[in-house]
């Protein structure tokens, strides 16, 4: 499988976004998205080359989370909070959409891994929307999301050996 992976900028009190350099560091085709509605919409009809993966693991950070989040489905709504442009999210994503979207990249192996929880709700900000709209966009990819705690919580270099796992866990995975 061809994986590509996307972390998040800052936003409000995350001067360092986790997400972000996890991203970078992780040695696979990735980019770092605004924290924005826009953005996440530009790059997943713009400027995502989809024949070029199979696959799209998106990361953000949650800075109430105390373990790495395997997200399970993304919802159809989103919360009263603004992004960085100070804009709103859509109350409901995708009008004719369904309530809910499976993720789709996690097989078995992710779930068994140590360091990582299923989560059942990516939240109700920029994380879910993008999780939403991907599964929406890619319906022929694999698509996932996985939150993150912030480093002061799990170090940078265990969060980095985690993803390490759950990356060749995704990535030795046929069909």
């Amino acid at each position: 499988m061809r994986l590509f992976v996307t972390g998040f900028g800052p936003f409000g009190p995350v001067i360092e976004n986790p997400s972000a350099s996890l991203a970078q560091s992780c040695g696979l085709s990735h980019q770092i998205l605004e924290v924005s509605f826009q953005a996440v919409e530009r790059f997943l009809k713009r400027e995502l080359r989809r024949s070029q993966f199979d696959g799209l693991l998106m990361i953000g950070v949650s800075a109430k989370a105390n373990s790495m989040r395997l997200e399970s489905r993304g919802f159809n709504a989103c919360g009263p909070h603004p992004d960085v442009r100070n804009k709103f999210g859509p109350k409901i994503i995708s009008p004719q959409g369904a309530r809910t979207r499976r993720s789709t990249l996690w097989r078995p192996c992710a779930f068994e891994l140590d360091g990582f929880t299923r989560s059942t709700s990516a939240g109700r900000y920029l994380c879910n929307y993008a999780l939403y709209r991907g599964l929406e966009e890619l319906p022929r990819h694999r698509v996932g999301f996985l939150h993150v705690p912030p480093f002061e919580t799990i170090p940078q270099r265990e969060q980095a050996a985690r993803l390490d796992r759950l990356l060749k866990c995704l990535l030795a995975t046929d069909g």
